[in-house]
């Protein structure tokens, strides 16, 4: 454990990578936080000049104060705030080792623009999302610092990047208004107060009306669709009731849901707790799609790496 007063005196540099056999990539840096390059499809399109495409999650925080009882970053309890150099190293880091693997010249990524006029660094990271260590909404000032940042030197559209909070309300109110149509996530999880608490008992000063008319707001001002994950865990969030309280709360249709299958097992209240089974998912998919949503069910990638979403943890 590097201590703080020792941290000052460090550089902050990647210090090892580690590969899942799925292609997950995970970046370790040597202060205490990581990144994780996700592979996407092969880029088939005619405007770029590189075959292989990554979404990049990036960390704000060393650890988080938040406490979700479903997420392994929670039990490391908050440490520190990321800088803003730190959180845009992730994003340089994760450039350069790409570029070695594919041996592409890593000068031309920085504010260029290919001959068809697509920026270079998009092409190769498709999109970005602050979905790694710690609340995003906690550290602000240093995530819309980071976000300017690489916008302006990778000339990294603004759209392509994705901020997931935990619903930090008033911190979501002031990004709202900074008009940059960046997209938003919120972890929600339970369309129950009770059992929202329980699985984020940190949160519980925000009430779900409340998330829910904020969701709305994002929306209706860009007319673009917000992403609202929600996390499977069997016996908790999966059953019938649960869902039909998700449907009731009046969500835009603007709204996207993205179901997120519990990585690994959950302790609470002295029960352990799995993943809900596959035909449970598949019921909420469908439900939720029938019923006009968009809704996307996230596949697991990086566990045998422990890079998959929840699994972030300081295991040095």
């Amino acid at each position: 454990m590097i201590e703080k007063t020792q941290l000052e005196k460090i550089e902050t540099k990647l210090d090892s990578v580690e590969k899942s056999t799925d292609g997950t990539i995970k970046l370790i840096f040597n202060t205490g936080f990581h990144c994780v390059l996700i592979p996407g499809k092969n880029n088939t399109s005619s405007n770029s000049d590189f075959k292989n495409k990554y979404t990049l999650c990036v960390s704000s925080q060393v650890g988080c104060a938040m406490g979700c009882t479903f997420c392994l970053t929670a039990k490391m309890g908050f440490m520190r705030n990321l800088s803003a150099d730190e959180i845009v190293l992730q994003f340089d880091c994760a450039l350069e080792h790409l570029c070695s693997l594919y041996n592409i010249d890593m000068s031309k990524l920085s504010n260029g623009k290919n001959s068809k006029g697509v920026c270079y660094a998009s092409e190769l990271i498709t999109s970005i999302v602050y979905m790694g260590m710690g609340e995003p909404f906690n550290n602000y000032d240093n995530v819309v610092s980071s976000i300017s940042s690489i916008h302006e030197t990778y000339c990294y559209s603004f759209s392509k990047i994705t901020v997931s909070t935990s619903g930090v309300i008033p911190s979501m109110k002031k990004f709202i208004d900074l008009d940059w149509k960046v997209h938003l996530a919120i972890s929600f999880h339970s369309g129950f107060q009770e059992v929202r608490d329980r699985l984020m008992p940190f949160l519980s000063r925000w009430k779900i009306d409340e998330l829910v008319e904020i969701c709305n707001l994002y929306s209706e001002k860009f007319r673009d669709k917000i992403m609202v994950e929600y996390i499977m865990i069997k016996g908790i969030t999966d059953s019938k009731k649960n869902l039909e309280k998700l449907l009731s709360l009046g969500f835009s249709k603007m709204t996207n849901f993205n179901l997120i299958p519990l990585n690994g097992t959950m302790e609470l209240e002295g029960k352990t707790y799995y993943c809900s089974d596959n035909e449970t998912l598949d019921n909420f998919h469908s439900t939720l799609r029938d019923a006009g949503f968009k809704c996307f069910t996230r596949k697991n990638m990086g566990e045998d790496i422990e890079a998959a979403c929840g699994m972030l943890n300081q295991n040095d």
